[in-house]
């Protein structure tokens, strides 16, 4: 799997997910949010239906890198 990160980071980041075994893209949404007081990062997943979840937004890269993602080493 390949993961490129999208957004500056602070708030929200969108996240690509390229499953190379399957060949599958998968985008979710990763964003700060405050819990009881303490900030916490939560993965937002809303496709409700699998028809919808499976869908590649038309912003969504077809390859790693192709709009210059952030790597994190």
């Amino acid at each position: 799997m390949t993961a490129e990160f999208y957004d500056e980071g602070s708030l929200r980041q969108e996240v690509v997910l390229y499953l190379h075994e399957t060949g599958q893209i998968e985008q979710i949404q990763v964003r700060a949010v405050s819990v009881d007081g303490k900030d916490v990062w939560r993965v937002t997943m809303d496709e409700p239906a699998p028809e919808e979840a499976t869908v590649v937004h038309p912003w969504v890269p077809k390859k790693p890198g192709e709009l210059g993602s952030k790597t994190v080493r």
